[in-house]
């Protein structure tokens, strides 16, 4: 499958993930993380896969950020692996993106990393094309 087919594959998912990760709520998601979803791919060009999964793990310190970037990690994985979710499992929502960093950064075998990171581009891209279903709004106008 290429990456354009697999993509389109995902985005029901990706409509799931983001409701189901607390991104989207009441039909609107913050505009912030759109932005942050795309620069998880540029982080992955500039820099590596394992250093953008490990810096969108760790949300930002300090309120720095309007979102947290690592319910984006978590819908990522979602979208990859759908089957595993429940809502118990997405309330551990902290101890789950650890878990998923540390498989991520224990990868060694140049083949199978190349393989992940490339499901999880398509991924993130079918995210941000889900994304587009809702109303976007800044966080401050959220409580409104």
């Amino acid at each position: 499958m290429n990456n354009k087919r697999r993509t389109d594959s995902y985005i029901p998912e990706a409509i799931k993930a983001l409701d189901a990760c607390g991104i989207a709520k009441d039909g609107k998601i913050d505009s912030s993380y759109r932005g942050q979803i795309s620069s998880f791919g540029a982080a992955v060009t500039i820099g590596s896969f394992k250093q953008a999964v490990a810096f969108f793990a760790q949300d930002a310190k300090n309120g720095d950020s309007k979102i947290n970037r690592s319910d984006l990690i978590l819908a990522i994985d979602y979208v990859l692996n759908p089957g595993k979710y429940t809502e118990e499992k997405i309330s551990e929502k902290k101890e789950k993106v650890s878990k998923i960093k540390e498989y991520i950064l224990d990868i060694t075998e140049p083949v199978k990393l190349k393989a992940l990171e490339n499901r999880y581009l398509d991924a993130a891209v079918a995210l941000k094309v889900a994304m587009g279903v809702y109303d976007m709004c800044p966080r401050d106008k959220k409580e409104e």
